[in-house]
């Protein structure tokens, strides 16, 4: 009788109760007495840890008890596609564990067959799945260690295994990373940028390079001077020792990006206030938007309060997204960008051309603009790639949207661009007609 009470006991105390999957104490508890068996030569294992990319979104959306429910259906496919010896633990959250065993082996052979495991663990997550009617579609990042590059911790293996999850997330997400010594010196580096960021938004050390925007159609090629149909507002602080794309990356890891985006707007208003930027009526500035922001149910209401602040004309402002936000929750993005459209903020599809279903969000979201990647505009002028280029040209003209080429670095490229019928541009090489380039003593020299 006391035996079969303790046995209950023991089983739910190592259970989690939402996946009847084992819990965090289990999984301490394995990964302690693998350690200590690893040293007999009869078999290999690795760590996979993985988590549900956007979580967090599906939750504010639908509520907790769909997220419950959700993580339910997880842990069915995971007990589903995994093999009888590997060991599955639900250890907080949306965060999963998975030790994968294998006969004894060399570490390319551990590393193939544990690639094996979290491609075809990756493949079945992002399958939609029907949670109460709704069909939700999910994908998952996985990180991944083996047992050699465990130390004499037996927990080391879980923190390897996480950066990895983090490497897996900081490239783009939806994608299986393995461990490497190099990724502690980037969660250093993080940290140390995290610090930075929040001392530059504190000290309001951010600044704006504007990068015009000219319309450079046939029609207006001919004119003394090419016509200024706006600027980007690009992100800059000096004091920190990292590109702005890193920049901009941490922020987006560290949960620092909305105050980044504030910070930007403070400096755009303090520069028009100023007049260290001078709009006419039909000028807009445009400003880069993450796809972690526009994927945040509550991201319109604090943009619009957030310009309001700063006395910014919301028709002066277009705010550009790129495609991956798109991807990931399509109908939240739909309405938050509708919501900015109802109170004049244009909107942007940024880098276009380098997702793989830019069509179909162009089917499912009405945009204001649209900008050719540069990568479009700075590979060789051959057949295929003008080709590529006209049909893009095309696509926005069907659609009746403005087409952005970005990149303009050379005057054969501005040509080029200008003969296929391509009506606004920005870069490099157009940045020296720029008007403010040539006086010397403008506001704005200190930005540029």
């Amino acid at each position: 009788m006391h035996q079969s009470r303790d046995l209950g006991l023991k089983t739910k105390t190592n259970t989690d109760n939402l996946t009847k999957l084992s819990n965090r104490v289990s999984f301490e508890l394995e990964i302690e007495k693998l350690s200590a068996e690893k040293n007999r030569h009869q078999y290999r294992y690795s760590l996979l840890m993985l988590d549900i990319d956007n979580f967090k979104l599906l939750n504010d959306i639908n509520g907790h008890i769909i997220g419950d429910q959700f993580l339910r259906e997880i842990s069915n496919r995971l007990r589903l596609i995994l093999r009888p010896m590997d060991f599955i633990a639900r250890i907080g959250g949306d965060e999963f564990v998975i030790i994968a065993r294998f006969p004894n082996s060399n570490d390319e052979d551990i590393i193939r067959r544990s690639l094996a495991i979290g491609e075809k663990v990756r493949k079945a997550i992002s399958k939609p799945f029907l949670v109460h009617d709704l069909a939700l579609q999910y994908n998952c990042s996985i990180g991944i260690c083996i047992d050699k590059d465990q130390s004499d911790s037996p927990l080391s293996i879980l923190d390897n295994a996480d950066l990895a999850l983090y490497d897996a997330k900081d490239k783009g997400r939806n994608k299986v990373s393995f461990f490497k010594n190099s990724m502690k010196d980037v969660v250093t580096r993080r940290a140390s940028l995290k610090e930075m960021i929040s001392e530059a938004i504190n000290k309001k050390m951010i600044y704006i390079h504007y990068q015009p925007i000219f319309d450079i159609s046939l029609k207006k090629r001919g004119q003394q001077k090419l016509q200024i149909v706006g600027y980007e507002a690009l992100f800059r602080c000096d004091q920190i020792n990292a590109s702005p794309g890193q920049i901009i990356k941490t922020a987006e890891r560290t949960g620092q990006i909305d105050q980044v985006t504030e910070a930007v707007i403070d400096a755009i208003g303090n520069d028009i206030k100023y007049n260290k930027i001078r709009l006419i009526s039909t000028q807009k500035i445009s400003i880069n938007v993450s796809a972690v922001e526009i994927l945040n149910p509550n991201f319109s209401k604090q943009l619009l309060d957030r310009l309001a602040q700063n006395n910014i004309n919301n028709h002066q402002i277009c705010i550009e997204v790129t495609e991956t936000a798109f991807i990931s929750n399509i109908e939240l993005a739909k309405r938050n960008i509708a919501l900015l459209r109802l109170e004049n903020i244009q909107v942007a599809m940024d880098d276009f051309g380098t997702g793989y279903a830019s069509i179909q969000t162009l089917r499912n979201i009405k945009f204001d603009q649209i900008k050719i990647d540069q990568s479009y505009i700075q590979g060789p002028m051959n057949d295929i790639n003008l080709a590529l280029i006209k049909s893009l040209i095309w696509t926005a003209r069907a659609i009746n949207v403005d087409l952005v080429a970005e990149g303009i670095e050379t005057e054969e490229q501005l040509n080029t661009l200008s003969s296929l019928g391509c009506t606004l541009g920005q870069g490099f090489f157009l940045d020296q007609f720029d008007e403010r380039n040539m006086e010397a003593k403008t506001p704005l020299d200190k930005h540029i």
